[in-house]
C-alpha cells in the first residue's frame, strides 16, 4: 500500500512510530505525492494503449449527510484523501457486487436478502456506493471484460442521450430541471459534455433517493 510504503521509507530517516507521526492527517497528505507519481506512471502506460485497472476493497462507512440524516454507504477502503484523488483521476469508477434482492416474508414480516449468484458491475452513483463513467454505459452489466468492452465501444447517439438525461431530470425539482435543460442545450450534442451532465443528474437523483429512504 502506498501509505505503508511511504511510512516505511520515512522510518529509515526519522524516528516516527507510525504515519500519524507527521502530525494529524499530514502523513496521508505526504502520501499523496506518491499516489500522484503512481498515477502519472499509469498514464504513461495508458498512452501506450494499455488498459489500466485499479482494484480496491470496500468498507461500509457512515456518510455525513448535510441535507438530512446520516446513512451508511460503501466506500473505497482507502484514506479519503487518496480515494478522492483516484476517483477524480479515473475515467470510470465501477462498483462490483452480487445481484441481490430484498424479499419480505408475508407470514413473519421479516425481510431477508436473496442473491442470484450473478456478479454485476454498477456504473452510476447511488446512495449506497460511488460510481461514474465517461460513456453511455447501462446502469449495470455482467462482471465480464467482454461485456464491458462491448458496451464501451458502442457509439453514443447525442440526441437520444440528451433525451434520456432530460427524462431522468424530470424526477428532480423544477428549478433543477430547468438548469439541466439549459445545460443540455448549451452542450449542443457534445457527448463528453452530456456525459458530465448525466453524472451530475445521477448524483442529484442518488441524493433524492437517500432523502426519500430516510423519510
Amino acid at each position: 500500500m502506498v501509505e505503508r510504503d511511504r511510512f516505511a521509507d520515512e522510518k529509515q530517516k526519522t524516528p516516527l512510530k507510525d504515519i500519524e507521526g507527521y502530525g494529524y492527517g499530514k502523513g496521508y497528505t505526504k502520501a499523496l505525492e506518491d499516489w500522484r507519481g503512481l498515477l502519472k506512471d499509469l498514464e504513461t502506460l495508458s498512452a501506450k494503449g494499455m488498459h489500466v485497472i485499479l482494484l480496491a476493497h470496500s468498507w461500509v462507512k457512515s456518510f455525513k449527510n448535510p441535507a438530512g440524516e446520516d446513512y451508511d454507504r460503501y466506500e473505497l477502503k482507502l484514506h479519503q484523501k487518496a480515494a478522492g484523488l483516484i476517483k477524480e483521476w479515473a475515467e470510470s469508477v465501477l462498483f462490483m457486487n452480487y445481484e441481490t434482492f430484498a424479499k419480505k416474508d408475508e407470514r413473519t414480516k421479516r425481510v431477508r436478502g436473496i442473491d442470484t449468484g450473478a456478479r454485476l458491475i454498477f456504473t452510476e452513483r447511488r446512495a449506497a456506493y460511488d460510481a461514474k463513467h465517461r460513456g453511455n454505459l447501462p446502469e449495470s452489466l455482467p462482471l465480464s471484460w467482454a461485456d464491458f468492452e462491448a458496451e464501451s465501444a458502442k457509439e453514443v447517439d447525442p440526441k437520444a442521450f440528451a433525451a434520456e438525461i432530460l427524462c431522468r431530470a424530470a424526477e428532480l425539482a423544477p428549478d433543477v430541471q430547468k438548469l439541466v435543460a439549459e445545460t443540455v442545450e448549451k452542450a449542443a450534442g457534445n457527448v463528453q459534455s452530456l456525459i458530465n451532465i448525466n453524472n451530475r443528474v445521477n448524483a442529484r437523483l442518488a441524493e433524492k433517493q437517500a432523502q426519500e429512504e430516510e423519510g
